[in-house]
């Protein structure tokens, strides 16, 4: 096992699912109900553009789901790791596309950009 495959936290997606709002628009929105997986997440790295000074701070983090079948996350998909200091569990939400590294059949995996919300 490939120290990158080795998972260091336990987490719950929310997939993204297709609905109906009360207007009958057809809206996307993550799940309501969580799917429990393994993950190595890793802090991500920030361009100097995009960092912000003062007060304002955000958790961006690289994610990768092991032994994770339910296919790949969309947009409005959202991923529930550990809690805040009020027990409330900590939210993020997928930041842009999916990254995907198709080297060989042995390293290709797919890795999410998420950002606390």
């Amino acid at each position: 096992m490939s120290l990158l495959n080795r998972p260091n936290a336990d987490v719950l997606v929310y997939p993204e699912v297709v609905t109906t709002d009360e207007d009958g628009n057809t809206i996307t929105r993550p799940a309501e109900t969580g799917i429990p997986s393994k993950a190595r997440i890793q802090v991500a790295g920030q361009s100097t553009e995009t960092q912000k000074q003062g007060f304002e701070t955000s958790d961006r983090l690289n994610i990768r789901l092991i032994g994770w079948t339910g296919g790949e996350l969309g947009a409005q998909a959202a991923i529930s790791w550990g809690t805040d200091e009020l027990d409330r569990p900590k939210m993020y939400a997928v930041e842009g596309e999916p990254l995907r590294y198709i080297g060989s059949r042995r390293t290709a995996h797919t890795e999410y950009i998420i950002r606390r919300f």
